[in-house]
This record gives structure tokens, C-alpha cells and sequence, in this order.
């Protein structure tokens, strides 16, 4: 799933959550959960590891960060929250499986290693025995998902 997407439904839970510390664990649990559902980026890991896609792949990255930066600085300004380290808390469960994956491809170390590997084997659980849409298909569904929770944290 888009970081973005992962950015709203943290905040979302923060939202809804009465203390940070509730919020956190809720907030890397929705990661997975999210990223169990098919959403067409199945192969991009893969194609990234071996090299074929890299460009692809660092620019796909990019642009979702630089939209997830601005999401979360566009939702602690206007979204309705009780707490802001509830919120920041959610946020921030939401998006640490990615920022653990990008840490261990610098790293290379036997924990974060073995994290990447459960990380891919949770995001390709579905994708794996069903089929993975494909990449266009994925952005589009991805782009809902985003607006609709979107619009729901900002009810």
C-alpha cells in the first residue's frame, strides 16, 4: 500500500484511540492488514531486489513519500483529533514496517533481514495464491482507499 494510505488510517486510528500506547500497536497492526490486500505492487520488491525495475521503484517511493509527508502535515493542521500523540502515535505504528524494511536494506543485519522477509511474506499472502492485480490497477484501487478513509478522518 501506498506510505500515504498507511499515513491516513494511522491517523484514523489515532483518531478513535484513547492513548498513544494503544494507538501505536494499532496502527502497525492496520499496516498489515493493509498490506495483505492485493493492491497490484506485489512484483515491485522483487523487480527492485534484482535490479530490473530500480528507477521504477525509487521513483514510486518517492512520490509516495513526498505525498505521505504532506498528508500527515495537512491532517495534524486541519483533522479533528482528541490527542496529538494519539494521532502521531497512529501515524507512526502505520508506517514503521516500511520504515523498518528501508532501514534493514541499508543495514543488511540479521534482525531487520528477518523482519523483511516476514514483512514481504505478510504483504504477499493473498497476492501470492489468488494473483496480484496489475500495477495500474493497483494505483487506482489504492487511490480510493486513500480518499475514502481521507474523507473519513476528516468528518
Amino acid at each position: 500500500m501506498f506510505v500515504a494510505t498507511h499515513v491516513v488510517m494511522g491517523a484514523l486510528i489515532g483518531q478513535n484511540v484513547t492513548t498513544p500506547e494503544l494507538s501505536l500497536p494499532m496502527g502497525v497492526a492496520s499496516h498489515f492488514m493493509l498490506d495483505m490486500v492485493p493492491h497490484g505492487d506485489a512484483k515491485l520488491w522483487d523487480e527492485y531486489k534484482s535490479g530490473n525495475s530500480l528507477v521504477k521503484s525509487l521513483v514510486y517511493t518517492a512520490v509516495d513519500a513526498v505525498a505521505a509527508v504532506g498528508i500527515f502535515i495537512y491532517l495534524m493542521e486541519t483533522a479533528p483529533y482528541a490527542s496529538r500523540a494519539t494521532m502521531i502515535a497512529g501515524v507512526i505504528g502505520a508506517i514503521l514496517p516500511d520504515f523498518l524494511v528501508a532501514v534493514g536494506e541499508g543495514m543488511k543485519t540479521r534482525p531487520f533481514l528477518w523482519f523483511q522477509r516476514q514483512h514481504m511474506r505478510i504483504h504477499n499472502v493473498f497476492a501470492s495464491r489468488l494473483g496480484d492485480m496489475t500495477f495500474r490497477a493497483g494505483i487506482f484501487m489504492q487511490l480510493i482507499v486513500l480518499f475514502a478513509a481521507l474523507y473519513v478522518v476528516k468528518r
